[in-house]
């Protein structure tokens, strides 16, 4: 049997960071990308997120992500200035493609939506139901933070 690995707290709150910015749990494959990426398991690292096993400070997770929104928001900064020279490695349109990417990511850091969804097309009884399963996942995220329990 091999032996366990040791993470640190730097290392589980930037992992815990890099799957919320990933779009976990909303986004399907967003355990899977963080997990291959990080090569951690994806229980364990899901174990860290809802805070069942051995998860990074709750200090460290916030200073970790103020440090992450600063530097996306420079990055985008950057790529925005950059586009009328567009860098020599890159096209204008890497460039957008980036800086969509970025804000996108700063997006879910700030816990903004990423879309806009056109719902003009439902009745009253569609946004109820939309609205009662958004209530519903609020409160399973909500109760997995003050129990721990997934």
């Amino acid at each position: 049997m091999g032996k366990r690995k040791r993470y640190d707290d730097k290392f589980r709150a930037n992992a815990v960071l890099l799957l919320e910015a990933a779009g976990y749990p909303d986004k399907i494959g967003a355990l899977t990308q963080v997990s291959n990426n990080l090569k951690v398991p994806k229980r364990t690292l899901s174990r860290w997120y809802n805070k069942e096993q051995n998860p990074p400070p709750d200090n460290l997770v916030t200073e970790k992500k103020a440090e992450l929104k600063d530097l996306l928001k420079r990055e985008i900064e950057g790529a925005l200035g950059d586009m009328p020279n567009a860098r020599q490695d890159a096209s204008y349109r890497d460039l957008g493609t980036v800086t969509g990417i970025l804000i996108d990511k700063l997006q879910l850091l700030t816990g903004k939506p990423t879309e806009i969804v056109d719902d003009s097309g439902l009745t009253d009884d569609d946004r109820a139901n939309r609205i009662a399963a958004i209530l519903d996942r609020a409160r399973t995220r909500r109760d997995r933070q003050h129990t721990g329990d997934d």
